[in-house]
């Protein structure tokens, strides 16, 4: 783990809602018993507070990811049921990694986060579709000896792929390294890019600043229910904080960050 990789991961804590929240909610407290600055001990409480309950709020959240996660859909669907004709017979279908927990108890499906997992199956989906294609399984940061890779590929051979048909991609920290290290495999070759609807929009770009030509096939939603133009019927989640949202909110700013710390670097 290099340095530079340690102090982003490290800064872009504090720029997420709940340690945001919980800093302005601490230091308020702090000023409000020990010492006489009262309106703004009361200030930074209420700050820490709002920024909880909107970003922890249904109707809030799920409108500005609607837009981030919907600028491409899956393929092969019952919507577009063709395959994009600049793909070649035997397509490679790349799965970006987002992590897993070494537990020799639980299978490798269980052993994956559910972001890796739902990345996983929408590419099997595709696989069986696209008979001829080959799973490319990123291998991201090693972790208690084994990569995501090695276990997106032992839990695709649990749920039916040929090993024949499975390829473990090269290490990497985080999705610029990844695409750089995958261009040497890829090349400028058209290609099936399997991640979360999030990560999607940031992930094609840093793949098409290299010259790659990567074909998105979305995966992990969390705006499944939430559609800008239609009135979504109004349930109990509606009134009340939650926490998925508050995490899908993470999520959200983590890409905008992600997004931005790219174009900061010449990324994209």
């Amino acid at each position: 783990m290099t340095l530079l990789f340690f102090i982003k991961k490290l800064i872009s804590q504090f720029l997420y809602p709940l340690p945001a929240a919980l800093i302005l909610i601490i230091f308020g407290l702090l000023l409000l018993f020990f010492t006489r600055r009262q309106k703004l001990g009361k200030a930074l409480n209420l700050i820490g507070l709002c920024l909880l309950l909107v970003f922890s709020y249904k109707p809030t959240a799920l409108k500005f990811l609607y837009d981030l996660e919907r600028q491409s859909l899956p393929l092969l669907t019952a919507a577009s049921a063709r395959a994009p004709e600049n793909l070649p017979e035997a397509a490679w279908i790349l799965v970006l990694s987002s992590g897993h927990t070494i537990d020799a108890s639980l299978p490798a499906t269980s052993q994956l986060s559910p972001q890796s997992l739902a990345r996983l199956v929408e590419a099997i989906r595709l696989h069986r579709l696209l008979p001829n294609s080959k799973l490319l399984l990123s291998g991201g940061a090693i972790m208690n000896g084994r990569s995501n890779g090695e276990v997106m590929a032992a839990a695709a051979q649990d749920l039916g792929v040929s090993k024949a048909s499975i390829v473990v991609g090269p290490l990497a920290l985080d999705t610029p390294q990844e695409a750089a290290q995958l261009h040497k495999i890829l090349g400028d070759m058209p290609f099936i890019l399997v991640t979360s609807a999030l990560h999607m929009q940031r992930s094609a770009a840093l793949f098409t600043k290299l010259g790659m030509q990567p074909v998105p096939s979305p995966a992990a939603y969390v705006t499944k229910d939430v559609d800008p133009t239609d009135e979504t019927p109004l349930g109990p989640g509606n009134f009340f904080p939650q926490a998925h949202i508050l995490d899908a909110s993470t999520r959200r700013i983590h890409e905008y960050l992600g997004i931005l710390w790219a174009k900061l670097r010449g990324f994209i």
